[in-house]
């Protein structure tokens, strides 16, 4: 074998072999490299250096190109450029790309055909992320400058804002009704297409299921049980209320 070592790809009929100076896709059938050569990324002071392709996801091969990462696909195409300091495939499948931008860092996303959805221009925040990777819209966040936490928004999977990066907590509902957006302690209802159900502001709402700190899905139905101030209401998923109160 051309190679010193070989690892699993992820993807049926391919390798990650290196040679000892680089590392590439190889093709088990055709017995032929499936893609150009990468040299061995550097692992620090004292470490072997590793490989510069990493397993496939989504049908995507992330790589570490002169410090870069960009992602190739099964043919050895290169679908995103090695442009990034940093991307990695979400659990829904969007690709987040991230940029440093002096000491702060910058994410967007793209789709795996290499489009990019949401232009890298959100703050990024490495606690922020855990509890929405699941979810099957995208996070959008921008630092507050007032206080250095971070604003909330939603974006689909195509890039189309739904919700504008202005609250401090969003939370998607598990069955698809929509979310449910905080700010400054008080809830507004919105729909899935992003649009709110009504204009007035809660204090709590709810909810069948979820809740809590760091929690990003949720489950609530229709009609909605919310309170505002000493009194209770019940939402209909058309804006209306249901002639009770409490």
């Amino acid at each position: 074998m051309p190679f010193r070592e070989a690892d699993v790809s992820g993807e049926p009929g391919l390798l990650i072999v290196n040679d000892g100076r680089n590392s590439y896709l190889w093709d088990a059938a055709t017995r032929k490299p499936a893609s150009a050569l990468y040299p061995l990324r550097d692992n620090g002071e004292g470490y072997t250096p590793v490989a510069a392709l990493s397993p496939f996801v989504s049908g995507l091969c992330a790589v570490v190109k002169a410090g870069k990462t960009g992602f190739i696909n099964a043919r050895g195409e290169v679908v995103i450029p090695f442009v990034y300091d940093d991307a990695r495939i979400q659990k829904n499948g969007a690709i987040m790309l991230m940029k440093q931008d002096g000491g702060n860092w910058l994410y967007g996303y793209a789709d795996t055909t290499g489009r990019i959805v949401v232009p890298v221009t959100y703050s990024y925040n490495s606690s922020g992320y855990t509890s929405y990777d699941g979810t099957p819209n995208l996070l959008l966040l921008k630092k507050n400058e007032e206080d250095g936490g971070y604003l909330s928004g939603i974006a689909d999977r195509n890039g189309h804002v739904l919700l504008p990066p202005v609250y401090d907590q969003v939370l998607t509902d598990k069955q698809g009704h929509g979310f449910l957006a905080g700010k400054n302690r008080h809830f507004q209802v919105f729909g899935k297409d992003g649009k709110s159900v009504t204009n007035l502001q809660y204090d709590d709402v709810l909810l069948e299921q979820g809740g809590g700190f760091g929690v990003a899905m949720v489950i609530y139905g229709f009609p909605l049980l919310s309170r505002k101030g000493e009194h209770y209401e019940y939402i209909c998923e058309d804006g209306t209320k249901l002639p009770v109160k409490v």
